[in-house]
């Protein structure tokens, strides 16, 4: 004697939202974790490098937000006498 089961429907497996929700939230944690943000103090510039690429903008004093693993180098602009 045979039984027969039901059969479940064939449909694509996709992430469920709450997975996703998840993994943008750990995404986000490992990006402030890599520290985004660099300091310049006053009287400096700050060049952005990036592996060797070299941004052609500046980071002003203050609190800057750079990409992940970015370099800052600080450079004096005060006038010397």
């Amino acid at each position: 004697m045979e039984r027969d089961f039901p059969r479940l429907p064939a449909t694509p497996l996709r992430p469920s939202r709450v997975g996703l929700l998840i993994l943008v939230v750990i995404a986000f944690v490992l990006f402030l974790a890599a520290g985004p943000f660099r300091t310049v103090p006053a009287g400096n510039v700050g060049i952005k490098d990036f592996f060797g690429s070299v941004s052609p903008s500046t980071l002003s004093p203050g609190i800057g937000l750079v990409m992940p693993l970015t370099r800052v180098v600080k450079m004096s602009v005060q006038t010397r006498r």
